[in-house]
């Protein structure tokens, strides 16, 4: 893990974010992101042209409020993916926030208090 800013989803903290992590690369990077809008002016704040930016964006199928407690939190399936290259020359293939994902999971694994809906610690 390069950089990390705790906070909110917003234009303060996601410019934070890629500030510090465009101060760390030296390099040429190619960075994935979700289609928060805030990203956008962040990178390039961050990076200038001197990155590959690319977004990937989500669709969930909708949740049937019925169910039990369990399938209400989870997200629904994944019905659609979409890629957009931002800025640069990102390979689409690569538009990606797996690892990322898998991070978080790894994460909440290990600390059970970030685990939302539990009293775990």
């Amino acid at each position: 893990m390069l950089a990390i800013v705790i906070g909110k989803r917003d234009d303060y903290h996601a410019r934070a974010l890629m500030e510090d992590l465009g101060a760390r690369i030296v390099n040429h990077p190619q960075i994935s992101t979700d289609a928060l809008t805030t990203y956008v002016d962040a990178v390039e704040r961050g990076f200038g042209s001197n990155a590959d930016y690319g977004q990937i964006s989500k669709t969930f199928s909708l949740v049937n409020l019925n169910k039990d407690a369990a399938s209400r939190y989870s997200p629904g399936d994944v019905v659609r993916v979409d890629k957009a290259v931002i800025s640069g020359n990102p390979d689409p293939r690569m538009i990606s926030r797996s690892h990322v994902e898998k991070e978080n999971h790894t994460l909440r694994m290990h600390c059970r208090r970030l685990t939302r809906l539990t009293n775990a610690f």
